[in-house]
């Protein structure tokens, strides 16, 4: 039987509250693992976006106070991004975890 968009939507929403392994998921729902990957795959659109970042307010009056850097969060990991970062090795991590959230 084919699955309607709607019907895939639904279900790479339910992998994802579920916290299965995609295996785990597509056995237990008659699924094949390659299908749930590709439409996981197609849902997520591009790999790198844009994201909304909240910048918390210095306790300082800003004198002497040295920027922080930020926290990125993909999938269920956590990355410090420090000032002075390497570019290029944020982009291969970024890509990384996302490929992990999607193998998990």
């Amino acid at each position: 039987m084919k699955l309607t968009k709607a019907d895939r939507t639904r279900h790479v929403e339910a992998w994802r509250q579920s916290g299965k392994a995609v295996s785990r998921y597509s056995e237990e729902q008659g699924l094949s693992q390659s299908s749930l990957r590709y439409w996981i795959k197609k849902s997520a659109g591009p790999a790198v976006g844009f994201a909304r970042v909240r910048r918390r307010p210095s306790s300082g009056s800003g004198a002497g106070v040295q920027d922080s850097g930020l926290r990125l969060r993909v999938g269920r990991a956590e990355v410090d991004v420090s000032p002075g970062f390497d570019e290029l090795t944020l982009q291969r991590m970024v890509r990384v975890l996302v490929g992990e959230a999607v193998e998990r």
